[in-house]
Order: C-alpha cells, then sequence, then structure tokens
C-alpha cells in the first residue's frame, strides 16, 4: 500500500516550551481552583492537615509515576495498533513514540492520544472514591496527567483540523506526519 504526504506536524524547542508553559498554566490553575471549591463547600480545614501531613516527596514519587503511566498509556494504543514503542526525552518532553513506520488512521492516533486522558481520570475516579483520605495526591496525579496532555491536546487539534476521516498519521521522530493512500 502507499501513501503520499501530505503534511508534517512538527515538534519544535519553540514549541516546547510554549507547550511546558501551558502545561504549568493549567496545573497551577486546577490546583487553585481545587483548594478553592474544596475550602468553599468543606468544613473541613484541608490547607491545614495539607501542610501537617503532606509528604513533598510522596508528591514528587506520585507525579514520576504518573509520568511514566501517560506514556504507557500511549504504547497501549499503539501496541493496540501492532505497533512497536520507544520511550524518552526530548525538549523537556517525555514521550512514547511509535517506531515501527506503521500508518495509522486519523481516529485511531486520536485514540492514542487520548488514552492518557481516559485512562488517568478513570482511575482517578476510582482512587477518589476508594481512598478519598488521599485526595491531595490523587487531585495532584490527575492534575499532572491533564497538564502534562498539553501537547497531546494540541496534536489531536491539528488532527482535527487537517486530517480528514480517510487520511493516515504516521508518527515521526520530529512529531508526525500526514498521509492520503493512493492507488498504485
Amino acid at each position: 500500500m502507499k501513501y503520499e504526504r501530505i503534511g508534517d506536524f512538527k515538534i519544535s524547542w519553540t514549541l516546547s516550551i510554549i507547550l511546558n508553559l501551558v502545561a504549568g498554566l493549567v496545573f497551577i490553575s486546577g490546583f487553585f481552583l481545587f483548594f478553592y471549591l474544596y475550602m468553599s463547600y468543606s468544613d473541613d480545614h484541608f490547607c491545614d492537615r495539607l501542610l501537617e501531613n503532606s509528604n513533598i516527596w510522596i508528591s514528587y514519587g506520585l507525579v514520576f509515576i504518573q509520568v511514566i503511566m501517560h506514556e504507557y498509556s500511549h504504547a497501549i494504543g499503539y501496541k493496540l495498533c501492532g505497533g512497536r514503542v520507544a520511550y524518552g526525552i526530548k525538549w523537556l518532553c517525555p514521550y512514547c513514540r511509535e517506531v515501527s513506520g506503521l500508518h495509522y488512521s486519523s481516529k485511531g492516533f486520536a485514540i492514542t492520544l487520548v488514552l492518557p486522558l481516559i485512562t488517568g481520570t478513570v482511575i482517578g475516579i476510582l482512587a477518589i472514591m476508594f481512598f478519598s483520605q488521599f485526595l491531595y495526591y490523587t487531585i495532584t496525579c490527575m492534575l499532572v496527567n491533564i497538564s502534562g496532555a498539553a501537547g497531546d491536546i494540541t496534536m489531536l487539534i491539528y488532527i482535527l483540523l487537517k486530517a480528514k476521516n480517510n487520511y493516515f498519521i504516521r508518527d515521526e521522530t520530529y512529531g508526525f506526519s500526514i498521509h492520503k493512500r493512493v492507488l498504485a
């Protein structure tokens, strides 16, 4: 099967900085919103307990685990479509990249992009339901997952705007390329 390249999405140093700034803003905004809502609708003095009982090293460890789970969720999406993956960090961004050169349908690639948001949210909600005493840590992990998906959401928006249903996406070292199938 032959494919014709019709577009590219390239991640650069500048885009990486912008995405990290957006991720930081999303995290900080979400964190303050959580505290505001919690303090507004609860009699609990959560902030006092948080400062007394939280452990910054536990938070760092959970954030590290969250990043690994986020990238592994991408790997599950790739592997379900028959791909092979590699992991790394480029321009301050951890990544999971498909390395077998497969061409994914636009929908399949979009699902792979949002899979960490879905799995992270579901796991977070289950953690809140069954382990509410760890609300602070769970919310922190969920916010890290959401803010860490800034690049995924940016790529998803690009695909939704540029790629038609019959287009295919190929993961590249610089981002991804968009292709259409051509008759040989």
